[in-house]
């Protein structure tokens, strides 16, 4: 589609990977722009994923997470909601529909299908896209998520430190050596890598430009099997592990590359895509007669099965099978009597797992909200419980009492913003290579607190406005620590942690030498605030069952709901008159009469990922914007009295999302901002499993 549109009355300009409306343009990526216009040349009808995977990412192995960003992007620029979508909508195991009005710019076709564009590209092309998909899944996955372990040991030493992205570890069957994937910095491409688990060096098998995934030792080690696009080219195929010729052994039209070897030898479970009900199912490929077998159907109203994984005696397959967006659990099916097993009941987002020599599973999932391992017992009704394994850790491997992992790494420094100057610059502030974020400036604006992995685990630190005296106040360990505030007069902290299954509210002095638990009890409280004159601390809490703003007088006694709507993070204006707060995953802040209890949307475009990213004076609200689909964020200022953005300035900063990483200094002339400086993905090794 070249000609540019409407929908309603936005304007689409594909040429130019554009969108406008009332004077405001936003800037899409082509995939995105793709995206949409698939939709837009058959409006009111559902367009499958598949059909977006077949036609966007032609004959390119990408994960399903690249669609549903695509489909959020949009949905942000549009301002569109998936729970009450006027624009685009989610049609549950089939794929999008687009329903929103559609015309040409000329003004025909109003509502009737527009004409299709080819998106074929060169094979170059394709290539860089594919490259382009996975360094932006990184990015948001490194910048949207964090972990809390639980408190339990084990002995970890990183494996890999190359530079670049080192992915999808697999043991060799003796326990000695790691395959994996390694992608250089500024290369399009990816290359099969082998290291010996103690050794310094690594080997590159690989001598052709292309993209490689899923690289599996065969059980006798001499062979690794592997998925490979070149030139747009998917197919399986094996190389001998010392590095040589590859051999083409299947061609395949799946959107999904994971395979697994038969304890024997003699056959490789692998994902297809199932033509005729678009939706992936587990084949196995037997080397002997040299033909494929299904062994998996999933229910047609699933998206289907993928990451197939051989039990340790071969009697059984576990695999993931996808219910829908972010919906996906454990299955094992026997491959006997076929019979299927349900092994996980947690509805969402897996990111790899395998099986122990106990025959129990390890699974990497953000089943609590954030991405963990977790360790599944045998036995047939066992619960998965989380390992203290650190946070971002995916696609575990196992071999004896050898575990290897991917740890994604992300460098997030804290920076300094004068407000008073507008052409002033960001300079860092606070700076370490591990993540520094969650600051708060007290009252007074000499002292920052913020919370900091550094030590090892999350903990609470503090330094003077310069980033000097730095202290850390907290000792938790085996915890993750955050949100903290200062209290009125700057001699209390207050901020959330989950030492064991839940949790809850602290307080610490501003030495670091009285801390105490300040809730308690079977459901999560995060997200504190002092009130005004520091006799409160407002706190999210989950304990009616869904999440709401509560309130507990710091002398001690019970606390009381304040909403009823949803509530999530709040704060008292300055003169105690108005409650402010955010929602659990929605876009916007509202505003609640602490006096007659009376609630509305003040601020709709404030982010769901920016829930902590505001803050109130007497005046107005401080907040970050970026929902327009701007370059970079907008520090924006809401008058109170007028309703209206007073200021608007550019921080040029990669901010991470879902975290509260924003502070305004009390009189409003600086500011602190989490700024994500690099990311990167190695290996991790533990050998006492």
């Amino acid at each position: 589609m070249k000609e540019n549109f409407y929908i309603d009355n936005w304007l689409i300009q594909p040429q130019l990977n554009r969108v406008s409306l009332n004077g405001e343009e936003w800037k899409l990526e082509p995939k995105i722009m793709q995206v949409l216009c698939e939709l837009a040349s058959t409006p009111s009808k559902v367009v499958t994923r598949d059909h977006l995977f077949d036609t966007v990412w032609e004959n390119t192995v990408v994960v399903d997470m690249v669609l549903t960003r695509a489909i959020s992007e949009l949905r942000s620029i549009f301002k569109d909601s998936p729970t009450a979508p006027k624009v685009i909508e989610t049609i549950p195991k089939g794929g999008y529909r687009l329903i929103a009005s559609v015309q040409l710019e000329d003004g025909t076709g109003h509502g009737s299908q527009i004409p299709k564009q080819s998106y074929k590209r060169s094979n170059r092309y394709v290539i860089a896209a594919t490259a382009l998909v996975i360094i932006t899944l990184i990015a948001i996955l490194a910048a949207n998520e964090s972990t809390i372990p639980l408190p339990k040991n084990y002995t970890s030493t990183p494996l890999t430190a190359l530079q670049g992205w080192e992915f999808e570890p697999d043991i060799s069957p003796d326990g000695k050596s790691v395959a994996f994937l390694w992608r250089r910095p500024n290369e399009n491409f990816t290359q099969i890598c082998t290291k010996t688990l103690g050794g310094t060096d690594h080997k590159v098998l690989t001598k052709q430009e292309g993209f490689y995934f899923s690289p599996k030792w065969s059980p006798n080690g001499d062979q690794i099997a592997f998925y490979t696009n070149k030139a747009g080219v998917v197919s399986i195929g094996v190389m001998p592990a010392f590095g040589g010729k590859e051999r083409e052994i299947i061609r395949s039209n799946s959107q999904v590359a994971a395979l697994s070897w038969s304890p024997d030898g003699n056959e490789l479970a692998y994902v297809e895509r199932d033509t005729s009900t678009n939706q992936h199912a587990i084949f196995i490929y037997s080397f002997d007669d040299q033909k494929s077998s299904r062994v998996t159907t999933p229910p047609l109203n699933h998206w289907g099965d993928g990451f197939p994984r051989f039990s340790k005696d071969g009697k059984h397959i576990a695999f993931i099978r996808t219910l829908d967006e972010g919906m996906q659990d454990l299955y094992q099916v026997n491959l006997k009597n076929k019979e299927l097993q349900q092994l996980t009941n947690i509805k969402s987002n897996i990111y790899g797992f395998d099986w122990t020599n106990r025959s129990g599973l390890i699974l990497s999932s953000d089943y609590d909200g954030q991405v963990a391992l977790w360790e599944r017992p045998p036995g047939k009704n066992a619960s998965i419980q989380k390992m203290a394994l650190g946070k971002d850790k995916r696609n575990p491997s196992i071999s004896g009492s050898n575990l290897v992992m991917e740890e994604w790494n992300t460098n997030t420094d804290l920076w300094k913003l004068n407000l008073a100057d507008t052409s002033a610059k960001m300079i860092p502030l606070l700076q370490s290579t591990k993540w520094d974020l969650n600051p708060n400036i007290s009252r007074n604006g000499k002292k920052v607190v913020f919370s900091s992995n550094q030590s090892g685990s999350y903990e609470i630190w503090s330094a003077n406005a310069d980033g000097g005296h730095l202290r850390k106040l907290t000792n938790i360990k085996k915890s993750l620590t955050a949100n903290p505030k200062w209290s009125p007069k700057g001699d209390m902290v207050t901020f959330d942690a989950q030492a064991d299954d839940f949790s809850h509210i602290y307080l610490v002095d501003s030495s670091g030498t009285d801390q105490y638990q300040f809730t308690r009890g079977s459901y999560n409280d995060m997200a504190p605030s002092w009130s005004p004159e520091g006799d409160f601390i407002y706190f999210a809490s989950d304990r009616t069952g869904d999440w709401e703003v509560w309130k507990k007088p710091t002398n001690g006694n019970n606390a009381t709901q304040v909403t009823t709507d949803g509530g999530f993070y709040a704060c008292e204006s300055p003169d105690g008159s108005t409650l402010f707060f955010t929602k659990r995953q929605q876009h916007g802040l509202w505003s609640k009469s602490i006096q007659n209890g009376e609630e509305k949307l003040l601020i709709e475009d404030l982010n769901d990922k920016d829930w902590g990213n505001w803050e109130a004076d007497q005046n107005g609200i401080y907040y970050l914007d970026r929902l327009k689909g701007l370059q970079v964020p907008e520090l924006r200022y809401f008058n109170l009295q007028s309703e209206t953005i007073d200021k608007r300035i550019p921080i040029r900063a990669r901010i991470p999302g879902q975290d509260a990483t924003f502070s305004i200094s009390s009189d409003g002339s600086w500011a602190i901002f989490g700024h994500i400086i690099d990311f990167q993905g190695d290996l991790v090794h533990v050998n006492n499993l």
